[in-house]
């Protein structure tokens, strides 16, 4: 954000980034999963030494690193609990904020209105900006019926269908913990709540709790 110079003060009026709400949703989502994060990593490695004598963890972070593998590039040595931190917060975000892709308000009504959301060209051909068209010509550079059938048929796959396995589990945010320790089940419960009151915040008359799913699907 700040390297695309988007500031919070340039999309407030009233409440914080209520002109470009999305934005502030994201770092919602952002600041919930890296307390998730922090505290798991507080909780496992007490210091930097424990992080760097863990041998799956550093062959876990070689293995995501190397081009026949993983292929992630830059991923910081694991030499400090903040590059776990940092790497962990990465990964737990992105995997959180998909879930959003399976909420209906994803698809409708932005974008599943083609006509107000044109999402490619059918002519190949880029015209100079000066010509001017007809209405019929124009009509031939805009989605086919065809493209728009699948576009629509894409959205919908997402938030038509269930989850495999909902983040949130179906017997409660209490449930299904998998941590060791209490204080890390209580981090799991706590961004368990949060999306659960993220979900009710954006759709609030038909909160969809169990269609946030738990890994990327699709």
């Amino acid at each position: 954000m700040e390297r695309l110079g988007i500031a919070e003060s340039d999309f407030t009026v009233q409440e914080a980034w209520d002109q470009y709400p999305i934005v502030g949703q994201l770092l919602e989502i952002w600041n919930a999963t890296g307390r998730y994060v922090n505290t798991y990593v507080d909780q496992a490695y007490p210091v930097d030494h424990d992080v760097q004598r863990d041998r799956e963890l550093q062959r876990w972070i070689d293995a995501s690193a190397r081009e026949n593998d993983g292929n992630v590039s830059g991923l910081p040595a694991m030499d400090s609990k903040d590059a776990l931190q940092r790497v962990l917060h990465s990964i737990v975000y992105r995997i959180m904020a998909h879930g959003g892709s399976r909420m209906y308000r994803s698809a409708n009504p932005a974008l599943t209105f083609v006509a107000n959301f044109p999402p490619c060209l059918q002519n190949a051909t880029i015209p100079n900006p000066t010509v001017s068209f007809s209405t019929q010509d124009l009509l031939r550079y805009l989605p086919n019926t065809g493209t728009i059938g699948s576009m629509l048929h894409f959205y919908f796959v997402f938030w038509a269908s269930p989850t495999y396995l909902p983040f949130v589990p179906l017997g409660g945010i209490d449930t299904e913990l998998f941590f060791d320790d209490p204080t890390s089940n209580q981090a799991s419960i706590d961004l368990r709540r949060f999306i659960v009151g993220f979900i009710e915040k954006i759709e609030p008359d038909t909160p969809q709790i169990f269609q946030w799913e738990r890994y990327i699907e699709l």
